[in-house]
């Protein structure tokens, strides 16, 4: 029995031997597989879809714009989006297909007298490039560009700018073909649309080129800029006075034919915005 007893030690402490000598195998063998796998990493399986894998190879392809300098950037915008002539900014709320919107624009404009008014299309879709661009542009766009309005228009056209867009706007011209227009749209389009231009410098305001007033229309008070004693009383003159909502330092410009009344009240509506100013100023100090 002694003897069984110790062949059966004998035996298991062989066996742990080998046992042992497998796992020691066994983690050489893991070892040498691990460093191998740092050495050679096994590529893993992609799992972008062919759209994605193109979308990733144009990006690298891509041109790094914003790595350019800001005033190379800026240059880029002013040679896309920047005109010398006034460009003419439109809303057509019109459903008419068989002509143009381009055509139509021209026509309206025509009509108006603005004949130095620029009829290129500008392509806004570099704007729609991304959030970096549009910021970036659209300041460029709308502060170093002259617009000329439509009456008819101007003041939906105004209201579908975001404030922001709107308060870049600095040179605007609208065109009064007819002394009817002083009294149905002007004050209109000044009060509801011009005055949130808040950084609008010039205002030009192109007057009829016809000497014969309107006979359907209330007579003409004679008043001229010299006249300090009488204030002008007639309905033409006194829409004018909506120039005073106009933001602080804009300059009133008037072409064509102006009457002597309206003439009157613009410039003195012009000295009003300089006092302002000035008052304004001085309690800044």
């Amino acid at each position: 029995m002694r003897r069984r007893r110790d062949m059966d030690e004998e035996e298991a402490r062989n066996w742990l031997k080998r046992a042992m000598a497998v796992t020691e195998n066994q983690r050489v063998e893991v070892m040498i597989r691990r460093r191998a796998m740092r050495s050679l990493p096994t590529p893993r399986s992609s799992r972008l879809t062919a759209s994605q894998s193109s979308a990733s190879s144009d990006m690298k392809d891509a041109f790094p714009f914003f790595k350019l300098p800001a005033e190379l950037r800026v240059r880029v915008y002013r040679e896309a989006l920047v005109r010398d002539t006034p460009l003419l900014l439109h809303l057509d709320h019109s459903n008419d297909s068989s002509k143009s919107d381009l055509l139509r624009k021209k026509l309206v404009a025509m009509s108006l007298g603005l004949a130095s008014t620029s009829y290129e299309e500008i392509n806004v879709a570099l704007l729609r490039t991304s959030k970096a661009v549009y910021k970036e542009a659209h300041q460029v766009l709308y502060a170093e560009n002259a617009f000329t309005l439509i009456l008819c228009s101007g003041t939906s056209t105004l209201e579908s700018l975001h404030q922001r867009s709107r308060s870049f706007i600095k040179h605007v011209t609208v065109a009064l073909p007819s002394d009817s227009d002083i009294l149905d749209g002007f004050q209109d389009f000044v009060r509801l649309g011009l005055r949130y231009c808040w950084g609008v410098k010039t205002f030009t305001i192109v007057m009829n080129s016809n000497d014969t007033p309107d006979a359907s229309l209330p007579p003409v008070t004679s008043t001229t800029p010299t006249d300090k004693s009488n204030c002008p009383t007639d309905p033409y003159s006194i829409a004018f006075h909506i120039l005073r909502f106009l933001p602080s330092g804009c300059k009133i410009v008037l072409k064509g034919t102006v009457r002597g009344s309206v003439r009157a009240v613009v410039e003195e509506e012009g000295r009003l915005l300089k006092d302002l100013d000035e008052v304004s100023g001085v309690l800044c100090c």
